[in-house]
């Protein structure tokens, strides 16, 4: 076996995989043709204009269908979509939401914002959360529970909304990363109260920026579309108005969005082909070396945009260095910024702009601190995440595998 490249070897591959989002490569003259319709239209603002053709209605209807929910909510942000949804649910100060510590930093900002506080729960080998490790987190303070898919691959809903079910607490789904993703034949974000999905330049589905909350209680759709819409109501009453925000999608956005959920299916296939194909050939090697893949708990239900291999305790950075110098892109995730709670270090310091602290000054004493999550330490320590995306080849396949194979030949042989 030649030499790692690291240590002065040839590269496994020369010119690294390229990884991007896969909607954003996926922009054609649908996306161009939607966008000039609503310039032409001069009708920018979804409520009011000369010649309103709602693009961001249209979308959210689509949306909802397509997930088989009721309702849809279009909004700015993925966070927005978060904030609008913990908002809706009545969150405050003294509340508390359990979350997963894999997850992503935005999750705990929107739940802040809302006055409540994250606590975080440790992950199991999906990487999602620990079911015995999320009982035991549960106390009369606990008002939501917040089940994060992360990279496309859905949680185990069952156990989730079992659990939360037991003790009647609500469950909103965070699925910024996953758009798309099903369990058990059913939609992610449509098994809890609401489902907050991302449009953010790097998820499966883009608009630059963008999110939508999906439900199907009316009451909770009300209370979604009034907090992003400055506490307004279409046709209702303005002494009905309660406080809220501009949250809102603008119609270029939505015009956007319409084009790229068109592609979903495309995109899905092409993803979870790819996945399956680099499983297959990765898998052998876990006869010749001690290595592992993230329990996925409906892999037909899975996106297909990532696949995380564990690679020994103490190994991971290593391993990680070494195939970054063979030319194979992949993430330590234990390193990965904002991605876990030890790398949220605005938690981790209580940063806030404003001088007293505000929400944690009106929350019971909390301290958030590198290695209060050992589990999900241990787990992130040793994961080593592959994107995968429409574009990444036969040839570009083969090279990961090649790589992993060399890197753990010399990083993991007896």
């Amino acid at each position: 076996m030649e030499r790692l490249a690291i240590h002065g070897g040839p590269r496994t591959k020369e010119d690294e995989v390229r990884l991007v989002s896969p909607g954003s490569l996926l922009i054609d003259d649908n996306e161009k043709r939607a966008v000039l319709e609503v310039l032409e239209s001069q009708s920018l603002y979804r409520y009011t204009g000369p010649q309103r053709i709602s693009k961001v209605a249209q979308f959210e209807q689509d949306f909802a269908q397509k997930v088989g929910a009721s309702y849809a909510v279009a909004v700015c942000s993925g966070t927005a979509a978060l904030h609008t949804a913990f908002s809706a649910l009545g969150l405050t100060c003294g509340d508390e939401v359990l979350v997963p510590a894999f997850y992503y930093v935005a999750t705990a900002h929107a739940i802040l914002a809302t006055g409540a506080i994250p606590v975080f729960v440790e992950v199991d080998a999906s990487l999602g959360m620990d079911p015995a490790d999320l009982r035991r987190k549960i106390t009369d303070r606990t008002k939501a529970i917040v089940p994060v898919h992360m990279r496309g691959v859905p949680t185990n809903m069952d156990v989730i909304i079992g659990i939360a079910t037991e003790h009647g607490i609500p469950v909103i789904e965070d699925c910024a990363q996953s758009c798309g993703a099903t369990y058990k034949g059913k939609a992610i974000g449509t098994f809890g109260v609401a489902g907050a999905f991302s449009l953010q330049f790097q998820k499966v589905l883009t608009t630059g920026d963008g999110g939508v909350i999906v439900m199907n209680d009316p009451d909770f759709y009300e209370k979604a579309v009034r907090f992003h819409n400055n506490g307004n109501f279409p046709g209702g009453r303005p002494e009905d108005a309660i406080i809220g925000l501009n949250l809102r999608m603008p119609e270029l956005s939505g015009a956007v969005a319409g084009e790229q959920l068109k592609k979903l299916d495309g995109i899905l296939a092409l993803t979870r082909d790819r996945k399956r194909r680099l499983m297959s050939s990765l898998s052998p090697l876990q006869t010749k070396y001690p290595i592992g893949f993230q329990r996925v708990h409906d892999p037909e239900g899975d996106v297909g945009i990532s696949l995380v291999m564990f690679v020994p305790e103490g190994k991971g950075e290593e391993f990680s260095q070494a195939l970054t110098a063979e030319g194979i892109a992949n993430w330590w995730l234990y390193n990965s910024h904002g991605h876990s709670y030890h790398t949220s270090y605005q938690l981790l310091n209580k940063r806030t702009l404003n001088p007293k602290q505000y929400p944690f000054s009106c929350n019971r004493p909390i301290e958030y601190y590198p290695g209060m999550c050992p589990q999900t330490d241990g787990y992130l320590r040793r994961s080593i995440h592959f994107d995968i995306t429409p574009f990444v080849s036969d040839s570009d396949m083969d090279a990961i595998v090649a790589g992993v194979e060399k890197v753990a030949y010399w990083l993991l042989s007896d």
